[in-house]
């Protein structure tokens, strides 16, 4: 169905009015208004972006640098921006790229619907080597789509959640941000209210970066795996051993580690350890030097992990 112009102004008025009153009917109008929402999303991306829909759900769209991608129709946050603009979180991509060269392993825990997997399959060239994972079976069938796509020879995608010890466990997520859906935890995984205490639910196969990646050399280390960044870690420390020229690119969230029963001085004291420098990603995309001590005072943000000074040698990218 075509959508006129003064019709979808009219949408976007109703929008705005139903924004008004979504305290007072919050359920009925949160449903509503994804749906006015994503109408306007549907007719930008169509007619701005040049999108092309293979089925109800996927749709193919471009990044912004002209690469194709896969993305889900339904989902309204990495997949909303990617159709938008073919850019996600522009502060994290102008300091992750910089740091990828030609020739480089990178190694990346939450793949999603293949964002940064692209952009750094691109930079580390036919020589080099990205090995992603992704958990949800859904959003790892889209990923691949996309690798295929692009024809992408130097990318290994891996259909399994990662965390410090192998089990069989299941993913929680959302509906309408399917992407971010979060590993169980040993113990939830046994709980018997699975269904009452997690609205959408899976079984997935978890494992350790050691046993999937055995004798490999990484360059980078890019997660984002909803408060399993520390177990993940904790399940490469050959990896981590074998890389001393390393840098992680992670993101750090103590109410989401918490969700897992994670222990957040266990988790500081693990990269102290380690020895790590420590910055965190500004809204500009610059790196401000922390220490790993004061991990413990951040909300969520994106950091960088490095056992080198990088202070002043990062050129960004916008």
């Amino acid at each position: 169905m075509m959508i006129t112009r003064l019709g979808f102004l009219k949408i976007i008025a109703l929008g705005s009015l139903l924004g008004l009153i979504a305290v007072k009917h919050k359920g009925i109008v949160y449903r509503v208004s994804y749906i006015l929402e994503k109408a306007q999303l549907d007719y930008f991306a169509k007619k701005y972006r040049g999108e092309e829909y293979f089925d109800a759900c996927h749709v193919k769209t471009t990044l912004y640098n002209g690469m194709p991608i896969v993305v889900n129709k339904l989902d309204m946050c990495v997949c909303k921006s990617i159709r938008l603009s073919g850019l996600y979180e522009p502060a994290e991509t102008s300091v992750v790229l910089p740091f990828i060269k030609e020739e480089d392993v990178v190694v990346e825990a939450g793949a999603n619907y293949g964002y940064y997997t692209l952009l750094m399959a691109k930079k580390v060239g036919p020589t080099g080597k990205v090995y992603t994972f992704e958990a949800n079976p859904d959003v790892h069938s889209y990923l691949m789509s996309s690798i295929s796509l692009n024809r992408l020879v130097n990318v290994v995608a891996f259909n399994k959640a990662l965390a410090d010890h192998a089990y069989d466990s299941f993913l929680a997520y959302e509906h309408f941000n399917v992407g971010a859906g979060y590993i169980l935890s040993e113990e939830q995984a046994k709980a018997d209210k699975l269904v009452t205490e997690y609205r959408n639910i899976r079984p997935i196969s978890v494992s350790i970066i050691d046993s999937e990646l055995s004798g490999v050399v990484a360059d980078v280390l890019r997660m984002d795996v909803e408060g399993a960044e520390y177990l993940v870690l904790k399940g490469a420390r050959q990896l981590l051993a074998r890389s001393p020229n390393l840098k992680i690119i992670m993101e750090w969230a103590p109410a989401s580690m918490e969700r897992l029963n994670v222990n957040i001085d266990e988790a500081i004291d693990f990269l102290a350890a380690y020895k790590y420098y420590c910055w965190r990603i500004t809204a500009q995309g610059a790196l401000e030097r922390i220490e790993i001590v004061d991990l413990k005072n951040l909300e969520i943000e994106n950091i960088v992990l490095s056992k080198k000074d990088l202070t002043g040698v990062h050129p960004g990218l916008f």
